[in-house]
This record gives structure tokens, sequence and C-alpha cells, in this order.
């Protein structure tokens, strides 16, 4: 086997442990957030979606995937509730408190990343 086999060869295993890192962690992370979120009626908990873009642009016209649809390291994620008082449960009201439920699952970000490590 030449030397540049061989270094090809690694490349894709290292890129293939890489992106099942960045796969597990960012389902665990949405999965985090989704399970903290109050539920009453189920409309909140059933109004998040996860988008991707190729620029990080948001709107109303980003495509909606699964977690079994997300894509190797380098594109854009965004989990995101399309219920109008999901704010207010995050971030809370003069009469509530916030639940942080996003808040809360990003500061676990670098926890996370660590507990998916490939050896």
């Amino acid at each position: 086997m030449t030397f540049a086999t061989e270094l090809s060869r690694a490349v894709n295993i290292a890129t293939d442990a890489l992106n099942k890192q960045w796969k597990e962690s960012v389902v665990e992370l949405f999965r985090g957030t989704v399970q903290m979120t109050p539920v009453r009626t189920s409309t909140l908990i059933k109004g998040w979606l996860i988008g991707q873009t190729n620029d990080g642009s948001t709107g109303d016209k980003i495509p909606t995937i699964t977690t079994q649809q997300i894509p190797d390291v380098g594109g854009f994620l965004l989990l995101y509730n399309n219920v109008p008082y999901a704010v207010y449960v995050e971030e809370g009201t003069s009469k509530m408190a916030a639940t942080a439920m996003v808040a809360t699952n990003v500061r676990r970000w670098q926890a996370i990343l660590r507990s998916k490590r490939i050896a």
C-alpha cells in the first residue's frame, strides 16, 4: 500500500468518525431541548422543527428535515419552534418563570461533544 493510499484511508476513517460524533451530538442537543419543553396541551412540544440552510439564514422558507437527515459536518442547522408563545416559555415573563429549554441545552454542548468523542 502506498503512502497516499494509507493517508486517504486514514482521512476517510477520521471523517466518518467526526460525522458520527457530530450527528449524535446534534441529536442529543435537540432531544434534550424537546424533552425539557413543558407539556400542557402538546402544542409547544409538537412545534419543534429542524431546519437546514447552506448559509445560516433564517426565515419562513427554511426546509425542514428529520434527525435521520442531519447532514455531515459543514452545514447550518436550526432547531426552532413555530408556536408563537415559545419565546415566552423559554425566556419567561413578569408573571411566569423562564423554562430555558434551549439555553440550558446550548450550555451543555461542549459536554455533549466530549461524551461522544470517538477514540
